[in-house]
């Protein structure tokens, strides 16, 4: 897995990328993008994958890995989320009163 960071930083979007240059898949990049959206930012998970062996291989993407890597980002996405709420909480609660 090789990845390009940052991709790059244009108009308030952040970019980056994970591309497989070898492994169990025939091909598998994962963009990510984070959008400014009026002070809040707007996560987006972007998976693109193909399994090897030619129609098997096709087959076992369509019954098992589509369903799987949609559900991945959107865990890490939640848990993201709930670390980054942490962070601002803590920075919150150390501010001194006044």
């Amino acid at each position: 897995m090789v990845s390009d960071l940052p991709r790059g930083v244009r108009g308030g979007r952040f970019t980056f990328r994970d591309e497989m240059t070898r492994g169990a898949f025939r091909s598998f990049t994962h963009d990510r993008r984070f959008e400014d959206r009026g002070g809040v930012t707007l996560m987006v998970d972007e998976i693109d994958f193909r399994s090897p062996l030619g129609p098997l291989g096709r087959l076992f993407d369509c019954l098992f890995l589509t369903g799987y890597m949609r559900r991945l980002p959107k865990k890490r996405c939640e848990a993201i989320k709930r670390e980054a709420e942490a962070v601002a909480q803590r920075r919150q609660i150390s501010l001194p009163a006044g």
